[in-house]
Parts: C-alpha cells; structure tokens; sequence
C-alpha cells in the first residue's frame, strides 16, 4: 500500500487528536513523521491517517505503555503474524539494552482473514485484558462479491463448485432480500474457520475433506447495504456485474463470506466474496490506523498505543 503524506490530517476532534503539547521533547525525524502516519482505504479510496506527536521511549519494559491501539493489517498477513511482529519489535528493543524481563504480552481483538485487510484491534500489556470486549463488540466491512460462481471457502481462496446465471435483475432480487438479513439473524459458519468442533478447527477438518455440522448461531447485523461506489483493493469503485460491494456494519462473530453467499443463493444465483475490509473495530476506524511500515519501529509502536488512549477513553 503506498503511503501519501499529502493524505496524512490532523483530527480535529479529541478522539482523533493526538496532544501535541503532550510530548515535545524531542524533534520529529522526518522519516518516523511519514512512517507513523497510517494508511487505509477510505470510502473514496483515499488515504488518511492518525499522525502522532514525536516522543522517544526508554528501551525498558516499564515505559512501554500498556493499552490497545488499532493497525492496519494488509492482505498476507495472518493476525497471528501481526501481533509477532509488533511484540517482536517492542521485545528486542529492550533485549538489546540489557534487559533481564524482555517477555511482552501482545494479543488481537479479533482475527482477520490472511486476504482481508483493515482494522486489527491489537492490546499491549494490560491491554490484552480489553480483548474479548472487542472480539465480541460491533464491527464494520466493506465486501466486494462476485455472482455466479460459489467456492468451497465462499471466497476467491476456494475452488469453483458450481456455476450459475445471473444478470441485472439478480441485484435487484437481492436488493429485496436485504431486510431479511438485517437484525438478529440466524448464521451458519463456514467450513473454513478457526471455529473449534471437538478439539479441531472447521478449517483444518475442511482441508481434510471432511464436512461436520455446524450449528447455526445468532448474529446482529446493524446496517447492510448494497453498492457500487466503495471498491476494496484491486476491485475499485465503480463496481459492475460480475461484482457488486456490501456495505456492512455487525456484531462480532458475523461472518460476511456467509452474508454473500446467502443472499446470492436466495437471489436464485450463487455468489462468493472476492475483497474484504474491516473499516472499523469498536471505537477505532481507518484513520485511526498504524501501517505496517511502521510496526518495526519501537517509539511509533510506543507512541501510537499511548495516543490510542483518548480514542478508547471516548468510545
């Protein structure tokens, strides 16, 4: 993703604003003044970010803050391979000065797909206790689908298992069945998810060839939207058939592969996603964001998690 300092604003509320007088000792490098600026797509596909105050940390494990912050995890990465990276960065930055406890609890607030992209709710220290809130708590996504193929993953990971005609009327079908899945909904998870079933995960049982039956679960879903003007990743705005945009905003535990699949099925075609963005997480949107450029440095981690505190004091 390229970065556009031109791109990079100041918030003018408190929840976006980070305190400039609240760190001035030391001068801002330009290099860090570029790298903490976060990247996300926005609506109109363009790109803004949380800029924070210079402010440079002791290499000790006390002065990392604890809390919880938001990065923006680009396709490719697992949740998994996010939170190594920023725990390894904050781990050998106190190794190399000496340090005896050099162990730095880090989790995520809910995982994301290794093709989806977005915000990743990350905790630091005490601030892992905050997790489950946020695995929980509601979300928002930006989805493109496509019509007319179904894959075994319901995304454009799987294989093809059928085919089937679609045209404009079909939109229109699922215009109509929008309100049938908004609210307290019924969902079935897909096969391939980190969901446990006796001790193993769906998707591990799925690479396998093997098929169990899930139990559907309730979700809530808050608002769901067609569109054609919010494209994600190579699938930009404005969108035509094959592909077609949802626009989504739910509980934790929806699964939004699952959302296409069924309304393209109840529209009499068949359909899979193609792009996923998560545009907010709990009281954290795009803007609010680290890039990935700078997860290695350990003052932009250290900064961003101290600055993220007015966000969540305000959500």
């Amino acid at each position: 993703m390229q970065l556009s300092p031109k791109r990079c604003a100041a918030h003018r509320s408190r929840a976006h604003a980070i305190n400039a007088t609240r760190y001035t000792h030391a001068p801002m490098r330009p290099l860090l003044a570029m790298v903490v600026c976060a990247r996300a797509l926005m609506r109109s596909s363009t790109r803004m970010s949380l800029t924070t105050a210079p402010q440079t940390f002791e290499r000790t494990k006390e002065a990392i803050p604890d809390g919880v912050c938001c990065v923006y995890k680009p396709p490719g990465w697992t949740s998994s391979n996010v939170v190594s990276k920023i725990r390894g960065t904050l781990e050998r930055a106190i190794r190399k000065k000496g340090e005896k406890r050099t162990k730095v609890k880090v989790g995520h607030g809910g995982t994301l797909d290794p093709n989806a992209r977005g915000c990743l709710v990350i905790g630091v220290g005490t601030g892992c206790r905050m997790m489950q809130s946020y695995l929980k708590g509601g979300k928002a996504y930006v989805a493109v689908g496509k019509l007319g193929e179904a894959t075994d993953t319901l995304d454009s990971e799987g294989n093809v298992t059928s085919t089937q005609p679609y045209d404009d009327s079909t939109l229109q079908r699922m215009e109509a069945l929008l309100p049938q899945f908004t609210g307290e909904i019924l969902q079935i998870p897909p096969m391939y998810s980190a969901l446990h079933k006796d001790g193993k995960r769906l998707y591990e049982l799925a690479r396998q060839g093997v098929e169990v039956e899930r139990e559907a679960r309730q979700v809530s879903v808050q608002r769901l939207r067609l569109v054609d003007d919010r494209g994600v990743g190579a699938h930009e705005a404005p969108l035509s058939l094959p592909f077609f945009g949802l626009d989504v905003e739910c509980s934790g535990g929806t699964y939004i592969r699952t959302l296409i699949d069924d309304l393209a099925r109840e529209a009499g075609s068949c359909g899979h996603m193609v792009e996923l963005e998560r545009t907010r997480q709990g009281p954290f949107a795009l803007e609010h964001c680290l890039s990935e450029e700078a997860w290695g440095d350990f003052d932009a981690v250290c900064a961003h998690v101290e600055a993220s505190r007015a966000i969540v004091e305000d959500g």
